[in-house]
């Protein structure tokens, strides 16, 4: 997998987004094209090389305003060849976007934390989408998560909230009438 763009907050998954210890300047740029000597864009696609390492297949990638996310098959802990479909999230952490728990920049892909099990006979993410400040995860079952910043009741939980939801929630879906 290749990604290129901004990387302030670590979104491209290299591990190498300035420090997003400090709060991040919002500037307006004149022209869609960065400036060639801008270090916090990448205008070539780089391998995420966090995947290969782990000997795992890309199987959908999503963005988000200042985050990615990628469904990843790779290797069970069982091994025997049994693979398993897992998601994960890197970039801005604030608000809850990443599922992983953690609220500062994630510079690597860490693993969401779906309340799903590594049995690949149970329902596994298949895909994901990314918004401003939240994230939402398809399960092959049809189960839907979300998990972000639910202030107006965008991650359709049936509630809004000032507290971000940190970690992935199920959303209540209307049963098919028929």
């Amino acid at each position: 997998s290749s990604l290129s763009g901004d990387d302030r907050g670590g979104q491209l998954g290299q591990g190498s987004g300035e420090d997003d210890d400090q709060p991040v300047k919002r500037e307006t740029r004149k022209a869609a094209i960065p400036k060639q000597n801008d270090a916090d864009f990448s205008t070539a696609p780089a391998a995420v090389e966090f995947f290969q390492w782990r000997g795992a297949l890309i199987r959908h990638v999503a963005c988000g305003l200042h985050h990615t996310l990628a469904v990843a098959w790779e290797p069970a802990s069982a091994g025997a060849g049994v693979v398993v479909a897992r998601l994960y999230a890197w970039g801005f952490g604030d608000r809850g976007r990443l599922g992983t728990g953690a609220t500062g920049a994630q510079k690597l892909p860490a693993r969401v934390l779906l309340p799903i099990c590594d049995d690949p006979h149970s329902g596994h993410v298949v895909a994901a989408a990314g918004g401003d400040q939240h994230s939402l995860a398809l399960l092959s079952d049809g189960r839907v998560y979300a998990f972000g910043d639910n202030e107006h009741g965008a991650l359709g939980l049936g509630r809004a909230s000032d507290r971000p939801v940190e970690l992935p929630e199920g959303v209540a879906l209307p049963l098919p009438s028929g």
